[in-house]
Formats: structure tokens, sequence, C-alpha cells
């Protein structure tokens, strides 16, 4: 079967894994410190951004490296635990057997995306790109986070137009159009259809989860 596009890239926290417990643990690990908490709807508002930003945006009188080592601290008493996407593993199966170059983009730290994809299951034999915060200059929603991803893969002769993004917020929204990049809005994270339809996401590139990407792609991405 020939399709339009030939490579997948996909955002991690919520749209390969669920880390939407996340937003209470940030919660909890502000309030073991006795700095301000904020409401579950704050913390929504910016999760997707890079950690760094986050915590700029929720606690800008707190530096980074400060909370970042309260967050260490508290994660030593009480493991963060992530959870599955029901179907994900298999989905990301069938997309290579059509002879998808698969990816993940992220805003996390590369290590992490690794290790968390490796206790969830995942092979990392089947991302030939994996890219987090530390290997780029630039971050979602800033477009130029793609421009490495890009890169790589125009040297195998793959343009941006064949190529679809799959994420969970409006900052994968942003950073893909910024690049011209097919964007997959998947419901596994914070926003809902209707969010999505807000902003511009046709109801067909609308899913529960990536469990729904091959059928899509059947679907809609042939040539």
């Amino acid at each position: 079967m020939f399709y339009k596009y030939r490579a997948i890239i996909f955002d991690f926290d919520d749209t390969l894994i669920d880390s939407k417990s996340g937003v209470v643990y940030h919660q909890k690990v502000a309030a073991e410190r006795g700095w301000r908490v904020p409401s579950r709807g704050e913390l929504e508002k910016y999760w997707g951004l890079g950690w760094e930003d986050f915590i700029a945006k929720l606690w800008p009188d707190v530096p980074f490296s400060d909370f970042r080592q309260a967050y260490i601290d508290y994660n030593q008493k009480e493991p963060r635990r992530y959870g599955k996407i029901p179907g994900a593993n298999k989905a990301i199966k069938k997309l290579k057997k059509e002879n998808m170059i698969l990816g993940v983009l992220s805003n996390r730290n590369v290590k992490s995306v690794r290790d968390i994809l490796v206790q969830q299951g995942f092979s990392l034999d089947d991302f030939e790109i994996i890219q987090g915060e530390e290997e780029l200059i630039f971050h979602k929603p800033d477009p130029r986070a793609f421009d490495n991803a890009l890169t790589i893969l125009g040297e195998r002769g793959i343009l941006a137009r064949e190529i679809i993004y799959v994420g969970d917020t409006r900052f994968d929204i942003e950073a893909s159009r910024g690049r011209k990049i097919k964007f997959i809005g998947v419901r596994s994270g914070l926003m809902d259809r209707r969010e999505f339809k807000a902003v511009g996401i046709l109801d067909q590139d609308i899913m529960q989860s990536v469990k729904d990407l091959p059928r899509w792609l059947k679907k809609y991405g042939r040539s």
C-alpha cells in the first residue's frame, strides 16, 4: 500500500505514555517545600511546555535548579508513576510494518524518554529519531523545535508535507503548523474534541489515542 506520508513523529507525554498524574505531583512537590500551590487549572494551562519553561510560568520566584532538586528529593520518597496508553505499543508495531519511519520529539529530556519507553514496553529500535530538550535549541511551541528532525528526514528525501506529528496540546499544534507538518490530535491528554476543533483541527484528524492511528492512515493517508 502506498501512502502520502512517510514518517510519523510523536509527542511523548500523554501521547505515547500517560503522564497526566504529573499535574498533581507538581502540586505535591510545591506543598512539600512550602511554595505556592497553583490550581489544577493553572497547571493544565502550561502542561506540555518544556519543564524549565513550565516551572518559570508557575513558580517565577523559584530558581529552576531549586525546583528540580525538590522534585528529585520528593521522587525518592514517592516515586512518580506513569500509565500506559492502551494499544499504543501495538499501534507502533503496526506502523512499522507499514514501513513508516517513526520518531519522538518531546520537551522532556532524552534519557527520561528512553527510560520510560522501555519501562512501558516499547522497543527503542522502533524509533529512528528520539529528540528531547537538551538536544534542541528551541522547544515547542517554537516551530524550530522540528528543525533537527526535519534535517535528518530531509537527508532521506522526506519532505515536511510527508510527515505527521501526533500530539495532545496546543503547543504541539502551534509548533507543527509553523513547519507545515500534518497534525493529528489525540484525546489521551488534556484537550478534548471540542478544544481541538476550536483551533481548527478537522474532526477526522482527532482520535481517542494513538491506537487509532493505523486505521486513520489506511483511511486518510493513502496516496
